[in-house]
């Protein structure tokens, strides 16, 4: 996915009204549905403008072939830091997980 563009889905599950991105997990709560699950990214923290959290789908595929390199949105994977976090058990330079569940 590297210089490609990324789709955008927006969830719709009928007869479902919440929907919550849980990060650091790939599974949902046992009373929420699973729409899909990934990685959490979001921009680089030295760039200007938004810097949203997103859970991109592991197996997210570009919107088409072109890979023109215009450096728009660009998206990085949230990583784990030991200090901020305790390691053991946690693991330094880990992808941080996400999932996407409704209800």
């Amino acid at each position: 996915m590297i210089n490609m563009e990324v789709p955008c889905a927006v969830c719709h599950s009928s007869g479902k009204s919440s929907k919550i991105i849980i990060p650091g997990r790939h599974t949902c709560y046992s009373d929420w549905s699973a729409e899909y699950s990934g990685y959490l990214m979001s921009s680089n923290k030295g760039h200007k403008g938004r810097n949203e959290f997103v859970c991109v789908d592991l197996n997210a595929e570009p919107f088409d072939n072109r890979s023109s390199d215009e450096n728009g949105a660009l998206l990085y994977p949230i990583r784990t830091e030991c200090g901020s976090l305790r390691c053991p058990p946690y693991t330094n330079s880990a992808n941080v997980l996400c999932v996407v569940c409704t209800k």
